[in-house]
């Protein structure tokens, strides 16, 4: 009997089944000596080959896009913005995996990382506000014209459009700023002391011209008030007196500001 088609045909009751049997015989594709190579490799051999850098009894490890880093004890900002992350993940429908990736895409250095916003208040620090002398510059004699490739205003209704004046910018950046093509334009910016909420410094705030175009041009003028760092925050937020004491001074700080009648609204 030829054993490279052995087959044994069973019958039995209402079926019927059929049986292979072993020891069938076929063409190896692989050579012997390749086959007494590979019985010879060590694990670790075959796991380089399979591109691993790992071995446990189970065999080579398999590779996946993401690995869960190990954990690790996580600062309260940390584990807010990893909860945020998560949360955000879920409503745009992520898988789990892709859920903990967005988790851990949030640095364990959270709290010491500078925002580009601090990294340049930082750059400037010590230099005198750009745009003044130190005396309240008069209202502009003409309005900007907007400029740049936007032209005529595109701001659709109900939208808002915020712009930035660093203090440090000169008269010659506000004079060039394309006005038409914004609602609000903040200045940059009040520093507070997170001891005691008064100003650090205020950086020209009560001479800057950038309110007069602003307002001249129809765009309102707002305030940035800075306080960089997480530990800065939590000693301010954590004092009562502190934060009273900031309100109180920035009601008088946009005050001194307002003239013509306008009125400022504290966010």
């Amino acid at each position: 009997m030829n054993n490279k088609h052995l087959f044994s045909l069973v019958w039995g009751m209402g079926g019927m089944a059929l049986l292979l049997a072993a020891g069938l015989a076929w063409a190896d594709p692989e050579p012997e000596p390749a086959r007494r190579a590979k019985r010879l490799a060590t694990p670790q051999e075959e796991n380089a080959v399979a591109g691993q850098n790992a071995w446990d009894e189970t065999g080579p490890d398999i590779v996946t896009d993401f690995v869960l880093p190990e954990a690790q004890d996580e600062t309260p900002l940390v584990a807010e913005a990893r909860r945020l992350a998560r949360s955000q993940a879920r409503v745009t429908g992520a898988s789990p995996d892709e859920v903990e990736q967005a988790a851990w895409l949030i640095p364990d250095d959270l709290d010491e990382r500078k925002s580009e916003h601090q990294l340049a208040l930082e750059a400037h620090a010590g230099e005198p506000p750009g745009d003044t002398s130190g005396e309240e510059a008069p209202l502009p004699s003409r309005r900007p014209t907007a400029r740049g490739i936007l032209g005529a205003p595109q701001i659709a209704a109900g939208k808002r459009v915020l712009g930035w004046h660093p203090y440090w910018a000169t008269s010659s950046d506000l004079a060039n700023y394309q006005f038409s093509n914004l609602t609000h334009l903040a200045f940059f910016s009040y520093e507070v002391n997170p001891a005691n909420g008064n100003a650090t410094d205020m950086h020209g705030w009560n001479t800057t011209p950038m309110v007069s175009w602003a307002h001249s041009n129809g765009v309102k003028a707002v305030l940035t008030v800075t306080l960089f760092g997480s530990a800065n925050n939590q000693q301010f937020l954590s004092n009562p007196a502190a934060t009273t004491n900031l309100i109180r001074n920035l009601l008088v700080a946009m005050t001194n500001r307002a003239g013509g009648g306008r009125r400022w609204r504290v966010h």
